[in-house]
């Protein structure tokens, strides 16, 4: 008996990481790592007040039963005005389990809680900002109108979204009429004084060429600090409120759904704008850190651990060696210390013997 487990096991590992030929009696379409329906819970939400909250409020669903499981309702429509509420990871369990038709060998849920907050009304109203329009094609145009269009165009914003400060010394060529004149305008770098080489054709004669420097402002959504964050914090949403200002034409802020759940890289004062390079994606596995490995295979699941060879963060693709160094392999990242074998990346790195790890566990 304990030798036909052990060439089960044997069998199953093979399958799971794409090494060996498939058993008839395991292989089928629903081995395929398709076949597995994961749901990560989101470590923060923001949801549209009076309407129902549903798991993809809260949750990323893959897999072929996420038509069943997403709509699932797991709370009352909340006001605007409503304090946050948390959803448990073991509230959202309890909730699937009611689910007609769920195949439960099948679906994976990962994460702690999700915090959830209504969302309100921009904390700053949308002010008027000075709006450039070109004139009729009749009148004469100057140079500073032609500049303004390159901008807008070059930021893709209407014309209410931006604004140009010139240098005052500048005034003389920016008015120059340039309706008879073909005018080349070229962007040399991403500064906040934006730099532009500006040359004027006479016909097929350089009439004239400057260098200028412009200080660009567009209007945009941001993501500001309501309290303090330290590094290493968490943004989660009752940290930070989604407002419009005049931002640097070249800055890299984000908005408020691109930085929660994400991890703060320096500390940040309340009334700070987030921006792309204050924030990063938290990491679940660290280089080095033992691993919980696991495959499904059918209605099987293979365990073991493993060291992993890089960081990686929810979703990530990463290799891991054994802890006999016997063989490597590719896994996602599904959580903390745990990861999945995907099957069709799982092969063996270069090099390395095949071999069989893990336990069968039915």
């Amino acid at each position: 008996m304990t030798r036909m487990i052990a060439r089960l096991v044997s069998t199953l590992v093979l399958v799971a990481m794409g090494i060996g030929a498939s058993s008839p009696a395991l292989g089928g379409p629903d081995d395929h790592a398709d076949a597995f329906t994961t749901v990560r819970l989101l470590t923060g939400a923001r949801v549209t007040p009076g309407v129902p909250i549903t798991l993809a409020d809260i949750a990323r669903v893959s897999g072929p039963q996420s038509e069943l499981v997403s709509g699932l309702r797991l709370a009352d429509p909340m006001d605007a005005d409503d304090e946050a509420i948390a959803v448990r990871v073991d509230a959202v369990l309890d909730a699937v389990k009611d689910v007609r038709g769920v195949k439960h060998g099948r679906l994976s849920v990962t994460g702690t809680s999700c915090t959830i907050i209504p969302k309100r009304a921009h904390a700053a109203p949308r002010s008027a900002a000075k709006t450039y329009e070109p004139p009729a094609p009749t009148a004469g145009t100057s140079l500073r109108l032609r500049i303004l269009e390159h901008l807008r165009a070059l930021f893709d914003v209407d014309a209410s979204e931006i604004r140009a400060e010139f240098d005052e010394r500048d005034d003389e060529l920016l008015d120059t009429d340039v309706s008879r004149l073909t005018v080349e305008i070229r962007t040399l770098g991403g500064s906040e004084r934006l730099p532009l080489a500006i040359s004027l054709y006479d016909g097929d004669r350089l009439a004239r060429s400057a260098t200028i420097r412009v200080m660009v402002q567009t209007r945009r959504e941001v993501a500001v600090v309501t309290q303090r964050l330290e590094r290493r914090d968490t943004v989660l949403p009752a940290h930070i409120s989604t407002e419009t200002r005049w931002i640097a034409a070249g800055s890299s802020s984000v908005d408020a759904d691109a930085a929660i759940g994400r991890v703060v890289q320096s500390t940040l004062e309340p009334g700070s704008v987030i921006g792309d390079k204050d924030i990063a994606r938290p990491v679940h596995v660290k280089r080095g850190d033992i691993t919980s490995i696991r495959s499904v295979v059918g209605t099987a699941v293979v365990r073991t651990k493993a060291r992993a060879r890089a960081d990686g963060c929810e979703g990530d693709i990463i290799e891991f060696e054994a802890l006999d160094r016997s063989v490597r392999f590719l896994a996602r990242v599904v959580g903390d210390g745990r990861a999945v074998i995907a099957p069709q990346t799982a092969a063996p790195s270069a090099g390395m013997p095949r071999t069989t790890i893990g336990e069968w566990t039915p």
